[in-house]
């Protein structure tokens, strides 16, 4: 996981490094525009850059030694954060070069593992944004780290289309994941339901040791058994066919989870997901988004916005009990999280220090009004 980020001329860092924690849990802690969002749209951006070159110049173009011009992309498919301007990506709006290089003039570069690192640089020309490895000691065979950026739930829309991937990257990035978050279920549901018809190989039903396996490694076996403990909650998939369905249903029903089975309320109708409160659909939305299994650091910006203090601790409790052996920056201004948490797992932002001893948390939290 990802030991160091260095930004050069990105938003309000100048010149500054950071380092993490490449495991568990980091809470990204400070007052109101101290940086904590700006570091994990770093690291977003950093992210759409490895993506954007491997998927139009394939995985070699991020390999030591390699030496490719930039790579041209209209401020249209730019998707990884919502920005006015592209300009508005660089600090103090300043794009020409002053001393640089080249003109590359903001860079952002991670380093992770044994070593190894990765650093892009961004250049910015009549509107049109280049992007290119400026330096890089990885070769084949190593694994470079995949990030999702996951900003505070908003969007939530009555009637959702089927959309591309492309889109819902640029959606999630404009701080809009609730717009998505049907087509993550769906995916979600589909892909437990083709693993289900795998293991289930011509039986009339699933081995109770398949199943159990299924259970606990299924990203939507997993978020079904949270819901239902947590806000006694179940999702219902309306079948959707892409010939003929227009707009994608999820539904909910409520009842109690009892000794790991869930008994529907007697009488209570199923409904749409978006009429329940904003706190269950903040929760739902970092639980879609964080269980992919192909995603190896989870970026979390503000995720205990809507939920009540409870549900804030609660949420961190499932989350370092759910997300295994991912890496997750969680920036946050909830002073239940930040007394709940250890003092070497938060990161005071306005210092660029973790945190030794818990009676520095007072100072902390003073400092955000709590």
């Amino acid at each position: 996981m990802i030991t160091k980020v260095h930004f050069h001329r990105f938003k309000r860092y100048g010149e500054n490094t950071f380092d993490l924690h490449p495991e568990g849990i980091s809470l990204v802690a400070g007052g109101n525009n101290s940086g904590k969002s700006t570091l994990l749209q770093g690291l977003a951006i950093w992210e759409f850059c490895r993506m954007v070159l491997e998927m139009e110049r394939g995985p070699e173009v991020l390999f030591e030694g390699v030496n490719l011009k930039g790579l041209g992309l209209g401020d249209e498919e730019f998707s990884p954060i919502a920005v006015p301007s592209l300009r508005h990506l660089w600090t103090n709006l300043k794009t020409r070069k002053e001393e640089e290089k080249d003109g590359y003039t903001l860079q952002a570069g991670a380093e992770w593992g044994e070593g190894k690192s990765l650093h892009f640089g961004l250049s910015l020309v009549n509107d049109r944004l280049f992007i290119k490895v400026l330096s890089s000691n990885i070769g084949p065979g190593d694994r470079v780290p995949r990030i999702a950026y996951i900003p505070s739930f908003a969007g939530m829309v009555d009637k959702e289309e089927r959309v591309s991937l492309a889109i819902r990257r640029r959606r999630i990035g404009e701080g809009l994941s609730g717009s998505v978050l049907r087509n993550i279920l769906l995916d979600m549901y589909n892909d437990n339901e083709s693993e289900r018809m795998r293991i289930r190989g011509g039986r009339s039903k699933i081995r109770d040791r398949d199943l159990r396996e299924l259970r606990r490694t299924d990203p939507w076996e997993r978020i079904q058994r949270t819901l239902r403990s947590v806000f006694g909650i179940e999702l219902i998939m309306a079948p959707f066919r892409e010939e003929y369905h227009s707009y994608i249903r999820v539904e909910i029903a409520k009842g109690e989870y009892v000794d790991e089975r869930f008994k529907r309320r007697k009488g209570y109708r199923k409904r749409d997901l978006m009429v329940e409160g904003s706190g269950f659909l903040q929760w739902l939305s970092v639980y879609a988004l964080t269980f992919s299994p192909d995603i190896d650091v989870i970026l979390l910006d503000e995720p205990d916005a809507h939920l009540h203090p409870v549900l804030q601790t609660r949420l961190l409790d499932n989350l370092e009990s759910e997300v295994g052996g991912k890496q997750v920056l969680l920036a946050t201004h909830s002073s239940e999280m930040m007394k709940r948490s250890s003092a070497p797992s938060i990161l005071e932002i306005s210092r660029n220090r973790y945190l030794k001893f818990d009676y520095q948390k007072i100072a902390l939290l003073e400092g955000i009004g709590a």
